[in-house]
């Protein structure tokens, strides 16, 4: 079993599923054989993402052939801060749906929930989440306006 920090990519359930630790050990030449009109692309399992991680994305997110879209699910907090912060991030790719940090100030209490991107601009707003331990309302655990961000950003992607 390899350990948290390595990068992993595997095709499960129809989806290309990324775990582990973007760097410099990363190999993500697999970008450049996608193939098929429609990939999916589940990042929940990307733990973390460092510098010489998001040099090396970018330079294999352009060798994405054409013709090939993908559709970004399941995408961390830490993925969509990267997506905000650098331009060309997703290369042509689309986002369907993130997690978003939530914290309950009345507990402390702490979740990440899962959002769909089509329903967030809808709303034009991100969805209220309720606390599992005690009921009370939670609140956005990190900038609200990142995550609304992305909406606007990535909204002709969709």
């Amino acid at each position: 079993m390899p350990d948290r920090d390595t990068f992993t990519m595997e095709q499960r359930d129809r989806q290309t599923r990324l775990s582990g630790v973007i760097d410099e050990h990363a190999d993500l030449t697999f970008l450049g054989r996608l193939s098929g009109p429609q990939v999916t692309m589940n990042l929940r399992g990307i733990r973390r993402i460092n510098s010489y991680g998001v040099r090396a994305w970018l330079e294999q997110i352009r060798k994405v052939p054409a013709g090939v879209a993908i559709e970004f699910v399941e995408v961390p907090p830490q993925i969509v801060d990267q997506i905000n912060m650098v331009h060309g991030f997703i290369g042509g790719g689309r986002i369907s749906s993130f997690y978003v940090p939530y914290t309950c100030e009345k507990c402390e209490a702490y979740e990440e929930r899962l959002v769909q991107t089509d329903q967030c601009r809808k709303q034009e707003d991100l969805p209220k989440a309720q606390c599992a331990a005690c009921g009370a309302i939670m609140e956005v655990d990190d900038v609200e306006e990142q995550y609304l961000q992305i909406l606007r950003d990535t909204e002709g992607n969709a």
